[in-house]
């Protein structure tokens, strides 16, 4: 079952997961953690299953995610391979198993954070925001010499478009659901550096650029050592610089991930069935949305795909 605590989640999005970030994000108190990961070889919730640790790990199947449209959300290049990767397994997550969030920040693995603190503090001063980003660059003719991956969305939907850097940005549930909503009429998604800035502008949505989001940058090489320690910082690739400044400015937490066996990891395997009973919200109550006269003669399994198809959008009662 999901359990909500926090009104606003934080996602990791991560090609696997590192003991920096897991020991650094299970010590958050004001958000639900999430880690969605890239890469199945590796079955992460059944290693980690022994420690008393309070992160949601994420995995979904590569086919699962493009058999439901969720794929393009990432361009691919040399360096990233052209399949289904976390931004698309993050996006299907929060808009058609847990739609539970006031708003969720998406974080990619090479972003610095010193605290908890500076999340908080942004979303203090951005409560009614539908996006935060870096920047909010509009293109209203089309011409695609301003930004150098515009051709990627050209065909996808028509103008006027809008760009940003998204490695580190915050979505309300409002702009996910519109989000969707294109996937379910297109079956795909487009590159989300043009799609989250794109829906929010077409759809009236309120898009906010905070300071603390201009140290997003595509290439810049950061002095670790002359940060504007309330702003996130992206890129900072080596976890140990990370590691590194947060213990300078007396940032320590407990080590919980430190001690894995990295070699006795089971394959991964995914069972759609048991994927979604285990994210049935907090209190989910089978007798009582059986009742229904439509769904009385449903097997439970019948019963659980239902509600995650239609059932949570139609807001029925499930406890």
């Amino acid at each position: 079952m999901v359990n909500k605590y926090s009104d606003n989640a934080v996602a990791l999005l991560c090609r696997y997961p590192d003991n920096i970030w897991l020991n650094f994000l299970n010590n958050f108190n004001k958000y639900d953690i999430y880690i969605i990961i890239d890469e199945n070889k590796n079955d992460y919730d059944e290693l980690y299953k022994h420690l008393n640790h309070k992160l949601n790990i994420i995995q979904i199947d590569d086919n699962y995610c493009i058999q439901n449209g969720f794929y393009n959300f990432v361009h691919p290049t040399p360096n990233l391979p052209n399949k289904p990767l976390s931004w698309d397994k993050a996006l299907l997550y929060f808009t058609r198993i847990n739609r539970l969030y006031n708003h969720i920040w998406f974080i990619e693995d090479d972003v610095f954070i010193l605290r908890e603190d500076v999340l908080l503090n942004i979303d203090n001063k951005y409560i009614n925001s539908d996006l935060l980003t870096p920047f909010h660059h509009v293109n209203y003719d089309g011409n695609l010499t301003s930004w150098n991956l515009w051709y990627t969305i050209k065909d996808k939907i028509s103008l006027p478009w809008a760009r940003s850097m998204t490695c580190a940005c915050r979505a309300s549930n409002k702009l996910l659901k519109l989000m969707d909503n294109y996937r379910l009429q297109n079956n795909k998604l487009f590159f989300h550096e043009a799609m989250f800035n794109t829906i929010a502008l077409q759809n009236n949505l309120l898009v906010e650029t905070p300071e603390e989001l201009s140290t997003i940058h595509y290439r810049t090489e950061w002095d670790i050592n002359n940060l504007n320690l309330n702003y996130l910082y992206h890129p900072i690739k080596n976890y140990i610089d990370q590691l590194t400044l947060k213990m300078n400015n007396n940032i320590y937490y407990d080590n919980l991930f430190n001690n894995i066996n990295y070699n006795n990891i089971q394959h991964y395997k995914f069972n759609e069935l048991l994927f979604l009973s285990k994210h049935l919200p907090e209190g989910f109550n089978i007798s009582i949305y059986k009742k229904y006269d439509d769904l009385k003669f449903f097997s439970d399994e019948e019963l659980i795909y239902h509600f995650f198809k239609y059932g949570q959008y139609e807001s029925r009662i499930y406890k």
